[in-house]
């Protein structure tokens, strides 16, 4: 499986060239994306570049450059790994976002600790880090990962979420919102209208469900509090 952050480093013949798009972490993605043949396994390398421990997401300095093949091509050398560290750690420095922001409108970012932002917009947040706070989130907005103590008040539209861990918390989920997977101690406060829950495991909970909002799984000791939808709760 692909990792944050993802790219693929073309075959040196002249300035280093390393393609990425900050909306997709496949490589399969990236060759249909920039027309490569994938066959041609001398003429790029796919790389990732990440930190060992996910809770230093926001510390580009803890980030490493991995080779995601069986083998690393022979072209691939130290010195352009060097090169491709160094350019892809900018990458990831130029997204982190900490204190206080008004507004995230388009791009892509990742939340150091304790960051506060008051309003998400057509925006993806990669990882919400401990403390991190998002007061609303609209339109097709998306947080990959919360962790820890990480919040956010309000989705909205076709808002989603992909992981909540620990003690991560959504207030309320509105229109078409969605979170993926709830894991340990997550809680959404009230889902309303078409808002969805792919599965909740271990004690994550929902405060209230209403309308035509859906929990797809419940395992372990998750938790519906109020059920007013439209929608029977899956067995456990």
């Amino acid at each position: 499986m692909c990792k944050f952050m993802s790219a693929i480093v073309l075959r040196p013949n002249g300035p280093v060239e390393v393609l990425r798009n900050a909306w997709t972490d496949s490589h399969d993605d990236l060759v249909e994306l920039f027309n490569l043949r994938d066959n041609n396994r001398e003429a790029f390398a796919r790389v990732e570049f990440c930190p060992k421990k996910p809770d230093t997401m926001d510390q580009p300095d803890t980030y490493v450059l991995t080779i995601d093949e069986q083998r690393c091509p022979e072209w691939f050398d130290d010195d352009l790994k060097a090169k491709v560290s160094n350019r892809m750690r900018g990458w990831v420095k130029a997204m982190i976002v900490s204190g206080d922001v008004s507004m995230l409108c388009g791009g892509a970012y990742i939340l150091a600790k304790g960051a506060k932002v008051k309003g998400v917009k057509s925006a993806l947040i990669h990882v919400m880090m401990p403390g991190s706070n998002v007061g609303e989130m609209w339109e097709s907005s998306k947080v990959g990962v919360m962790r820890e103590s990480s919040n956010v008040g309000v989705m909205w539209g076709s808002s989603k979420v992909g992981v909540m861990w620990e003690s991560s918390k959504v207030g309320s989920m509105l229109g078409s919102s969605k979170v993926g997977e709830m894991w340990e101690s997550s809680k959404v406060g009230e889902m309303r209208e078409s808002s969805n829950v792919g599965s909740m495991r271990e004690s994550s909970n929902v405060g209230v469900m209403r309308e035509s909002s859906k929990v797809g799984e419940m395992l372990g000791s998750s938790n519906v509090g109020v059920n007013n939808s439209t929608n029977k709760l899956p067995a456990k």
